[in-house]
């Protein structure tokens, strides 16, 4: 009985994972705009997903031109509220090691 409700509750599990609310993006499609809208320039080095409503975006960029096009990229896509770039990550002219934190919408 145990077994079977292993497998059970993991394609429960798996099906609640897989709804895709209305107002909720997939992770899967975020994860798929974000590396759509870099360009070669940005190299990223981490994504990760903060408490559910942000993305972390960490990376390098080539120029500072590059990350902020990246950043109105991300802008632009429809999928986030806000992105928040810290002025640290605009010091530097080249090779510039960044965090974005973008809001999902």
């Amino acid at each position: 009985a145990q077994a079977q409700c292993g497998t059970n509750c993991s394609k429960k599990k798996i099906a609640i994972l897989s709804k895709k609310s209305p107002k909720t993006p997939l992770a899967s499609l975020l994860i798929e705009t974000v590396t759509d809208k870099r360009s070669e320039a940005i190299l990223l080095t981490s994504i990760s997903f903060v408490s559910g409503s942000s993305l972390e975006l960490g990376g390098v960029a080539r120029t500072r031109e590059d990350l902020l096009s990246f950043k109105e990229a991300l802008e632009q896509s429809g999928y986030f509220g806000t992105v928040e770039s810290p002025i640290s990550n605009l010091i530097f002219d080249r090779d510039i090691k960044f965090i974005i934190t973008a809001t999902i919408q």
